[in-house]
């Protein structure tokens, strides 16, 4: 009975420890072969416990094998001393945005670009509705036929006012003469019948000769008069210069014309000034025309569009414009790191995209004064090389060589084991043996990597042949 007790119990402590070892062999199998390099130089004493060759990956197992035929190679990090770059965010931005708007509100007929095309200088971008500026045109075109009609009218009658003065004027000057006449006849006649009034009263003449001078005296005033009076109402048609006697014929006919015709010179001239006003309003409906109708001011490429057709436009820019193409970095410096800008310096920009090539530039433009609140101050890079995959609002740095001098642990890329995700490490020669180490690494080159931790300048590491 005890026996078969014992036997119990042992059976199930075997059984027990079964199952312990065939959990441990397959935690070991799993962490072995599928943890990553990262978590077991983290847990040091987890992989001592867990981790054994056998299960590890193939491709581990191939290299230790394949060293072991064959000597390892190492070698110590290229040291460099470089000018030490500042690093500082930037973003893209154009060298040059012109906001395009109409100088005129309408409804937007059509749009003639797309977001992100290219346009020559002088290229239709977008057209505005203008039936309205047409019909007002065609009315302003009959207008101006009116008024010069208008025009020819008022002169006609202009014309006509002045002959007709100086027939008045001719007529007054006639006048003049016959007055000028039946006054000397006049005089003649009163001055005949002072004298044969002597010879009346002396009894030398008779009675009825005398009284027949007599008569003939007042019929010479009796027209005289008549031609006075009619005189007068001729004079009273026109205005007289003020002084008629110093100037000669013509020149009072002309300035009896001036005066006399100045309402239908007014009407002409006023029609005159009614065309030019007419002429004046065509101009401007065609300017109307021509802004009705956007036209690129540069070559470039278009960058947004604000607007869709059928809208009605407001004071807004309608569309933005990136001039030549060109583009350029922005990014804020801060008060210390002033000395070192100079324009004209060359600055390199890393894109946020890995894959993106680094783009050169060189220092365009500084801010004249320093924000008192980042005490830093915005500069521009114009880029000239490697920068036509890049757009407007993309992320990166800036990097620009200072005066200062850095050390730099380079190694050959070849040389780093791991990727991104689970990190890189070294194989490093050590007096115990092969030493992991992970390091933190930047690209320098296409062959070579920059070490920043983990790993001094005579630290011995080994290096795949090509």
């Amino acid at each position: 009975m005890k026996f078969k007790f014992l036997q119990k119990v042992l059976y199930q402590k075997i059984r027990s420890i079964l199952i312990l070892a065939f959990i441990f062999l397959l935690a070991s199998f799993f962490y072995s072969r599928f943890a990553p390099e990262n978590i077991r130089y983290r847990l040091p004493l987890l992989s001592n416990f867990l981790v054994f060759s056998v299960f590890e990956k193939n491709t581990i197992e191939s290299i230790e094998s394949s060293n072991k035929n064959k000597s390892r190679h190492f070698i110590n990090p290229r040291i460099v001393e470089e000018n030490e770059m500042m690093e500082f965010p930037a973003v893209v931005e154009p060298s040059k945005e012109i906001f395009i708007q109409s100088k005129q509100p309408g409804r937007i007929k059509k749009i003639h670009v797309e977001e992100g095309q290219s346009v020559k200088i002088g290229q239709l971008l977008l057209e505005l509705d203008d039936e309205l500026i047409r019909l007002e045109g065609d009315r302003l075109q009959i207008n101006l036929i009116a008024a010069k009609s208008q025009e020819v009218i008022t002169r006609e009658k202009w014309e006509h006012a002045k002959k007709q003065i100086e027939v008045k004027v001719r007529e007054i000057d006639k006048k003049t003469e016959w007055v000028e006449l039946a006054k000397k006849e006049y005089d003649y006649a009163s001055d005949l019948k002072s004298k044969k009034e002597i010879l009346w009263k002396q009894g030398y003449i008779s009675s009825p000769e005398y009284e027949k001078l007599k008569l003939e005296e007042e019929t010479k005033l009796t027209q005289f008069k008549n031609l006075i009076r009619e005189r007068e109402s001729l004079l009273s048609m026109v205005s007289v210069p003020s002084d008629p006697n110093r100037i000669s014929f013509d020149e009072k006919l002309k300035e009896w014309k001036n005066q006399n015709t100045v309402l239908e010179r007014a009407e002409y001239e006023l029609s005159l000034s009614n065309i030019k006003i007419i002429q004046i309003q065509i101009k401007a409906n065609e300017q109307l025309k021509n802004d009705s109708k956007l036209y690129a001011p540069s070559s470039g490429k278009i960058l947004k569009l604000s607007v869709k057709e059928g809208e009605v436009t407001s004071h807004i820019p309608l569309m933005s414009l990136m001039e030549k193409n060109e583009i350029s970095v922005s990014f804020h410096v801060g008060e210390r790191e002033l000395k070192e800008i100079q324009l004209k310096k060359e600055v390199q920009y890393f894109p946020s995209i890995s894959n993106q090539i680094i783009a050169i530039g060189i220092l365009e433009k500084m801010n004249g004064y320093l924000d008192p609140k980042s005490h830093g101050i915005m500069i521009k890079a114009k880029l000239i090389k490697h920068y036509q995959s890049l757009l407007p609002g993309m992320f990166g740095i800036v990097k620009i060589s200072s005066s200062a001098k850095k050390e730099k642990i380079l190694v050959p890329t070849r040389s780093l084991f791991g990727d991104y995700n689970s990190g890189f490490y070294l194989h490093l020669k050590s007096e115990t043996g092969i030493e992991k180490r992970f390091v933190q690494i930047k690209t320098y080159s296409e062959t070579e990597s920059e070490v920043i931790a983990g790993l001094g300048p005579l630290d011995a590491f080994e290096i795949q042949p090509l």
